[in-house]
């Protein structure tokens, strides 16, 4: 069996491609009433990431064992972002939701065919923001 080669230059330049989105929940809703923490209105903040990486061994068991590492990848991603937030912005923070996507795709360049998995995360996170008031 040919080893899979993944670069991970390509990887680790491709994920600090993450978008991030928040969202105050709103006080007066009972959804807002049930997203509190330590009494404090939460904020959701919703983070994407998402990467591409070359596959040149194109058996099923190679594949699987690819798609497994990105999933892997983005798990360990979606865990460590509550102490990026921790560290910054939050007092609190929770996962509390996660979706992964992975795909394959074959991509033509002239006269070379590049085989190559997609992947794909939306990680959201409650938190209360450092600093913030109280509920009354």
């Amino acid at each position: 069996m040919k080893p899979m080669r993944i670069k991970p230059a390509t990887a680790v330049v491709a994920l600090a491609l993450a978008s991030f989105t928040f969202a105050a929940v709103p006080a007066d809703t009972a959804a807002a009433r049930s997203a509190t923490l330590g009494g404090a209105q939460s904020v959701v903040v919703n983070v994407n990431f998402q990467t591409q990486l070359p596959i040149d061994d194109l058996s099923d068991e190679a594949i699987v064992k690819s798609q497994e590492s990105a999933r892997a990848l983005l798990y360990k991603l979606a865990n460590k972002e509550c102490g990026l937030l921790t560290a910054t912005i939050a007092k609190t923070c929770r996962l509390s939701g996660l979706s992964i996507n992975v795909n394959m795709q074959n991509r033509n360049r002239g006269n070379q065919a590049s085989n190559y998995l997609f992947v794909k995360s939306n990680a959201r996170y409650t938190i209360t923001l450092k600093g913030a008031p109280a509920k009354q």
